[in-house]
């Protein structure tokens, strides 16, 4: 084996600008960053959207964290976040949309619990999928308002298209036992 190992990369400066939840000792370790700390950018990458999506989950739905590498190309390249976390928003009411033959109270038993929570997609997404799974709905959309991006109560939009209530089967068969035969089936989902 003939290993060439070259030099180590390691970061000579960081620096954090722009945060108010976190103080920058937190964040640099959270990130595991520091100078003197070997430079890997697929790893720095990887733990960046760790951190974005913790700011996700406390409810800053608009944060954007900027990487800017100084130096890549030498051996003590720098490093500066710039973190712009916008207005950290909750839930506030929910509004339900397109449904006529389900009842309210059903939908509402199935609804997880949104209000009060922080605005977070996966918390959205979490709600359309127990609303999808129910086989009630041909079609379920739980979005928040475009217009009140950057206010700190948001209201989600739950969009709903109902499947068919009643179904009618029927068709032509041919047992050996019986001879031809039919079928007619009629049943409903809700």
């Amino acid at each position: 084996f003939n290993i060439t190992e070259g030099r180590q990369y390691k970061w000579s400066n960081v620096s954090v600008i722009g945060q108010t939840v976190f103080n920058e000792a937190q964040i640099l370790d959270e990130l595991n960053l520091q100078p003197g700390a070997p430079y890997n950018p697929e790893e720095l990458n990887r733990k960046l959207e760790g951190l974005l999506d913790e700011y996700l989950s406390m409810g800053y739905a608009e944060i954007t964290i900027d990487s800017n590498v100084m130096d890549e190309d030498v051996y003590n390249p720098s490093i500066e976040l710039v973190i712009n976390e916008g207005v950290q928003s909750s839930i506030d009411a929910i509004l339900i949309s397109g449904y006529s033959k389900t009842r309210r109270d059903v939908i509402e038993s199935t609804l997880p619990e949104l209000k009060g929570k922080p605005f977070y997609f996966k918390n959205l997404m979490n709600a359309e999928r127990t609303l999808a799974r129910t086989n009630l709905f041909k079609s379920v959309d739980v979005t928040g308002i475009k217009r009140e991006i950057g206010l700190p109560e948001r209201t989600v939009l739950v969009n709903l298209k109902e499947q068919p209530f009643v179904f009618l089967e029927g068709g032509p068969g041919y047992n050996t036992d019986r001879g031809f035969n039919g079928y007619l089936s009629l049943y409903t989902t809700n």
